[in-house]
């Protein structure tokens, strides 16, 4: 059974492979983040906090728009962390 932040992250996965409702399931939306490169190309940060508050960073291609890599971050008692995959 799924609980916290990995039901968070359960869903935050659902969401990715059909991302109409993405920017209604996440909320606190930040942007801005310092210039950042995946693979030698520039991407888009953008992070928003699911339901449970678990922060997710999405990473876009600047040039294609694509999603190239998503980062959640589980609140625990010693801090954010990433969980295990």
């Amino acid at each position: 059974m799924l609980t916290g932040g990995d039901l968070d992250g359960a869903r935050v996965d659902a969401d990715l492979s059909f991302p109409a409702l993405l920017k209604q399931d996440l909320s606190k939306w930040h942007a801005g983040f310092p210039p950042v490169t995946i693979d030698d190309r520039a991407v888009q940060v953008v992070e928003g906090t699911a339901a449970g508050g678990t922060r997710v960073k999405l990473f876009f291609d600047k040039e294609s728009g694509l999603l190239v890599r998503q980062a959640r971050f589980i609140d625990t008692a010693v801090g954010f962390y990433p969980p295990a995959r």
